[in-house]
């Protein structure tokens, strides 16, 4: 495998277990290995059940400070939004699997996993996972990255290249 590009994604749930909570909101976004924007995707789904019950202390907060529970009623359902991704991974990747970035991403990939097992098929195994190097950026060199925790997918992504781009610089792991 010939990694070009990226498939960069951030979902926004109304909590952190799959089998039980849903997915609100996902964004992508396809770079080049310099993090230069190619395309960008976004969606927000619309629950298809009452998520009040759903929503813990801390996702109510974020998700009504983001404006993201106002939007809900006028997304689309799971399924169009599982095909539109699929879509946009075909139109950017053809058949090859696709390596997925982000911020602690294997949460992410594990409610793609249960909700959007079609999508799910079209990943490679392999991702590549920011908070890895914020890891070991903290314990090793004692580099902090502050984040805005902006609660909303698209945003979030940006903040996860930023932060990468942050640790590489500090890190010395830019190579011209």
């Amino acid at each position: 495998m010939e990694l070009k590009k990226l498939l960069w994604i951030d979902l926004e749930m109304t909590g952190l277990r799959p089998q039980t909570d849903i997915i609100l909101e996902v964004a992508c976004k396809v770079t080049d290995l310099d993090y230069k924007t190619l395309d960008e995707y976004q969606a927000v789904v619309k629950p298809d059940i009452d998520i009040q019950d759903l929503l813990n202390d801390f996702s109510r907060q974020a998700h009504t400070d983001s404006g993201l529970l106002d939007k809900l009623s006028s997304g689309q359902t799971s399924d169009a939004v599982e095909a539109a991704l699929i879509d946009f991974v075909e139109r950017h990747f053809g058949q090859e699997k696709v390596v997925i970035a982000g911020n602690s991403i294997y949460m992410d990939r594990q409610f793609i996993n249960y909700w959007w097992p079609q999508l799910a098929a079209r990943l490679h195994y392999r991702m590549l996972d920011v908070s890895a190097f914020k890891i070991l950026a903290q314990a090793k060199y004692g580099l902090f990255y502050t984040k805005k925790e902006a609660h909303r997918a698209l945003d979030d992504i940006q903040e996860s290249i930023d932060e990468l781009v942050f640790y590489e610089q500090h890190m010395d792991l830019k190579h011209e």
